[in-house]
């Protein structure tokens, strides 16, 4: 039996009721309504007896897991077994979160007996069970219902004894000769017994007969066909059917399948190879085909005269650097403008650029040196002192401090 309902809102726990059965009662229910925001959380039930509603300071009796099933929660006979302050702890779990709501506390109030309500004698507690019994047909008033059906019953029984003692009177004497009719005939309930009863006089009694359906029976075997029933109105028209040609293959002996569904259908055909046909009739000489592609270029004609020196076309681009014999592999050459705001150096080539400019993928400070100098001195009063690696480029040192766009011609020598 439910005896309060719980109600859960965000953390905190509330009952309608906090009055609770009394020590030593058993299979109490509690009923647990959750948040609906925590809608997919499981619950389960922890449940304490402290001598003390305040948790935090109070002794502790007794500590035991209860079960919890659509909502309902039993709490186990010996949580009961001791008076004090029931507290319950709910705790909701989802995936590997738990989430612990605020305890709820119910006083069980200490009471006399214990949880064997049952004598422990076999003849004590068979008088106590006979003795709830009795008193339990003394006041559902059973006792009186029964008495009023035996009475009807021996009644009923007495009229019948009468009314077959009388007729078999007069059927010995030829007196009597009952006209028997049958009344309605009713089909009961599956299961339930067969009864006749019968109305009327004693000269022309009326039988009813109440006949209980029965099972059924084992399905007959199948009856003869039918005549073809007549033809039903036309339907309406289905959509047009669309066949497609699907493979086409070669084979021995001809054949067509046809796949998917209507409307949407592929026609597969397998088809043999024919007998070679009669030559045909020499044809009509067709249009003029389109130009073809320019035939391979023909042998080199003898050489002519020498023309005219044309006029000199502009410079090309620098090739790769040559190498060079001796110690010197590669050579590189170069001009470049550059500009600067009141420096003492720049950066002239980057060791990647030199590497490009050389063919090459090794050049360092210990296998290439840079020369350079002014190339527009007159116009830019600029002096360069020399070029020096550090940290992956070449840069170059000037003289003073200096701003402005200046020319710089420079050599690379590469012996790596």
């Amino acid at each position: 039996m439910i005896f309060a309902t719980i109600t859960q809102k965000g953390l905190l726990l509330s009952a309608d009721t906090y009055d609770i059965p009394a020590q030593y009662s058993n299979n109490i229910q509690l009923k647990f309504v959750q948040d609906e925001n925590y809608e997919g959380w499981t619950p389960t039930v922890q449940a304490g007896v402290f001598d003390s509603s305040i948790i935090e300071c109070a002794d502790i009796y007794y500590c035991t897991p209860l079960v919890i099933s659509d909502g309902i929660i039993a709490l186990a006979n010996n949580v009961m077994a001791q008076d004090g302050y029931l507290v319950l702890s709910i705790t909701l779990t989802k995936d590997s979160e738990n989430i612990v709501l605020l305890p709820i506390a119910f006083k069980v109030h200490a009471s006399v007996g214990k949880l064997d309500i049952l004598p422990p004698s076999d003849d004590v507690w068979q008088q106590v069970v006979m003795a709830f019994m009795d008193q339990w047909i003394k006041d559902s008033n059973i006792e009186q219902d029964i008495k009023s059906l035996i009475d009807t019953a021996e009644t009923q029984q007495k009229n019948v004894n009468e009314l077959v003692s009388d007729i078999n009177n007069k059927l010995e004497n030829g007196d009597f000769t009952p006209t028997i009719s049958v009344g309605e005939t009713i089909t009961g309930d599956p299961g339930t017994n067969a009864n006749v009863e019968m109305t009327g006089t004693k000269e022309s009694p009326v039988l009813s007969f109440t006949i209980p359906e029965g099972k059924v029976g084992a399905q007959g075997p199948q009856g003869i066909q039918g005549e073809t029933g007549a033809t039903g109105p036309q339907g309406p028209a289905g959509p047009a059917n669309t066949i497609q040609i699907g493979t086409v293959e070669k084979g021995e002996t001809a054949s067509a399948t046809i796949t998917g569904d209507a409307p949407n259908q592929v026609l597969n055909l397998v088809l043999p190879k024919g007998d070679k046909g009669d030559k045909g009739d020499k044809g009509d000489t067709g249009a003029t085909g389109p130009q073809g592609a320019t035939g391979a270029t023909g042998a080199t004609g003898p050489q002519g005269p020498q023309g005219p020196t044309g006029a000199t076309g502009p410079q090309g681009p620098q090739g790769p650097a040559g190498i060079v014999p001796g110690n010197v592999k590669k050579m590189y050459a170069m001009s470049a403008v550059f500009t600067v705001n009141n420096a003492t150096w720049f950066q002239l080539l980057t060791n990647a650029q030199v590497n490009s400019y050389l063919g090459v993928s090794n050049s360092n400070n210990t296998n290439t040196a840079i020369f350079v100098s002014n190339g527009d001195g007159v116009s830019q009063n600029v002096k360069t002192a020399n070029a020096y690696y550090a940290n992956g480029a070449w840069n170059v040192s000037l003289i003073s401090s200096t701003s402005g766009s200046f020319r710089v011609n420079m050599l690379i020598v590469y012996w790596g």
